[in-house]
């Protein structure tokens, strides 16, 4: 299955990449957050977090069970409403664990 990707804004218009790939009935979710002081640039983003991913430091797993793309789909815009409702603090604190 090939990478899906969006590149969201916080609530403070910091801008964040979020890259999903299913494994194994486990859609890993990678994220990449742009630096206030950085130029956001989708291609980076993409890299750094599809990076994360193959490099076993995504910043989470979801078991799911899918029939369809547009389910995969569904659940990791899913995911990303739930980061993108999270603070940006927060979410740099998940990644440094």
């Amino acid at each position: 299955m090939k990478t899906l990707f969006c590149h969201p804004k916080f609530e403070s218009s910091e801008r964040f990449t979020v890259a999903g790939i299913v494994e194994d009935s486990t859609l890993k979710i990678g994220v990449a957050l742009c630096s206030s002081r950085d130029k956001f640039q989708k291609k980076i983003g993409r890299s750094i977090a599809e990076g994360r991913i193959k490099a076993g430091k995504q910043l989470f797993d979801i078991s799911i069970d899918y029939n369809s793309f547009k389910e995969v789909s569904q659940e990791f815009y899913e995911q990303v409403k739930v980061i993108k409702a999270t603070k940006i603090n927060d979410v740099r604190k998940l990644m440094k664990e």
